[in-house]
Formats: structure tokens, C-alpha cells, sequence
């Protein structure tokens, strides 16, 4: 579970101020460890909690480095936590995104890197992302 402490120094390193809704979504991030819709975090948010300041507490964490936007192939936009080295400037997470057939979660493999692809001459590489689709290790583990 991520402690305040935690929380407080993730959001100082991003240069965001700690307050109790920022918290508790990182909180949620940190206890899922998987890649999260909005509406996935708000039903374990309390149900007082604004849905436009989720959005924007999303937006503002994306945009600091905190969190990364996940490709998903049902078109839905999801979000996970980013590795140490993101920051405004630069994200770092050009790593293959898995998302298991049997339980549905979506888990960055950070340690699975993105082929490099060569482009035909005149087209500009920005981005990769790469979805695979399987069997995740709790679930072939319960079979």
C-alpha cells in the first residue's frame, strides 16, 4: 500500500502539492498495480469523490510523469503508473502492455522493450505502443 510519505514524494518529485484526493488516487494505483480506466477507479474511490476532479487529477498526473495512457484494444483510454525515470518533460514507456485474456487486466511489462521499427524514408517515428494478448502468471497459475 503506498503510505503518504510515498504519495508526498512522488507528487514533489512532479512538482505537484499533496492533497487528499491526489492521494488516494495514487493510493489506488499503487494497490492495483495494473492499468486503470477512470471508471475503474472510481468505483474504489468513495462515492463523494467528484468525477471532474478525477479527470483532472488523471490529466495533471499524466502530465507530470506520474502516470502513462495505456493502449487498449476495446478503445477505452486506460492509465498505469510510470517508472522512476518520467518526468513532464520526457515519458519512458515504450514497453510492451499486456493484457490477459482470462482476468482482463492490463499490466506494463517494463522490462519488455518495444522492437525498434525502421520507417520508409519521410515518415517521422513519435511513438510505439504494443498491446500483447494471453494468459497472465496468477491466472496460468489457477489453471
Amino acid at each position: 500500500m503506498g503510505s503518504t510519505s510515498d504519495n508526498k514524494e512522488i507528487l514533489q518529485k512532479a512538482g505537484l502539492r499533496l492533497t487528499r484526493q491526489r492521494s488516494e488516487v495514487l493510493e489506488v494505483f499503487t494497490n492495483k498495480k495494473t492499468a486503470l480506466s477512470q471508471a475503474d477507479i472510481e468505483k474504489v474511490l468513495p462515492p463523494q469523490f467528484d468525477r471532474i476532479t478525477l479527470y483532472r487529477i488523471l490529466r495533471s498526473f499524466e502530465g507530470s510523469g506520474i502516470l502513462h495512457k495505456v493502449l487498449d484494444d476495446s478503445g477505452t483510454t486506460r492509465f498505469a503508473l510510470c517508472g522512476h525515470h518520467c518526468s513532464e518533460e520526457e515519458h519512458q514507456h515504450e514497453h510492451v502492455h499486456f493484457k490477459c485474456s482470462a482476468c482482463e487486466k492490463i499490466q506494463c511489462l517494463e522490462e519488455v522493450e518495444i522492437p525498434q521499427i525502421r520507417l520508409p524514408k519521410g515518415y517521422v517515428f513519435t511513438e510505439a505502443k504494443l498491446l500483447v494478448e494471453g494468459i497472465c502468471k496468477n491466472c496460468s497459475e489457477s489453471r
